[in-house]
């Protein structure tokens, strides 16, 4: 059952429940106008969503069943990469969908051949940047909070000389992986080479 349809299924639960509950005509216009509202306000919701997924799909992005997001990411995709989101994963992207801080939209990019980002099942994201030049690792049960910036790459050489004549044959890379069931706190950064364990929690604004 798609996420849409589950929602139609909990909303005529809900109205039904209401009913028995309906003792006079001003209950039941009252009872009217917030069906009303919610089917129109989840109409809109679901044409966005088709929208966004072809948007990303256009952009070669993989992703399974129940995937979640209103709203447009930032995806910038190489071709010879790879992005991949599992099952029953939220992606948010704007204050009014999390109203937790997020600042931005989320950004999914690939910065090279080979690059991977592979992100698992039951996973939210708020705001969260993935910038990966060889391979960011989210698995199943995680939730990055808002503003959360996940690099796998320096974006530069670390030596003074080396930027100059921007050798990029420089540049260090190293894979990042974020276990299951861990809590990225909001506008956490996590830099090249990191594992954050199993069901670890990092607390927000935390650098590792």
């Amino acid at each position: 059952m798609s996420c849409v349809e589950l929602e139609t299924v909990k909303t005529k639960k809900r109205i039904e429940g209401k009913l028995r509950n309906v003792t006079s005509v001003s209950d039941l216009l009252h009872l009217s106008c917030k069906c009303f509202y919610k089917i129109f306000s989840i109409l809109p919701r679901f044409i966005m969503m088709k929208i966004v997924r072809t948007y990303l799909k256009l952009h070669g992005v993989q992703f399974k069943r129940n995937f979640r997001i209103h709203s447009f990411p930032i995806c910038r995709r190489n071709l010879s990469s790879t992005i991949k989101i599992g099952s029953n994963v939220t992606i948010f992207n704007k204050m009014s969908e999390n109203p937790a801080g997020i600042s931005h939209r989320s950004v999914l990019v690939t910065r090279r051949p080979g690059a991977k980002i592979i992100i698992g099942d039951n996973v939210g994201i708020s705001g969260a940047i993935l910038n990966c030049a060889e391979e960011i690792v989210i698995e199943d049960f995680v939730y990055l909070g808002a503003d959360v910036m996940v690099y796998d790459t320096d974006f530069h050489p670390v030596d003074f000389l080396d930027r100059r004549v921007n050798d990029k044959s420089k540049i260090k890379s190293a894979p990042v992986r974020i276990c299951e069931g861990a809590w990225i706190g909001a506008r956490t950064i996590i830099l090249k080479g990191v594992t954050v364990g199993p069901r670890a929690v990092v607390g927000a604004g935390s650098v590792v």
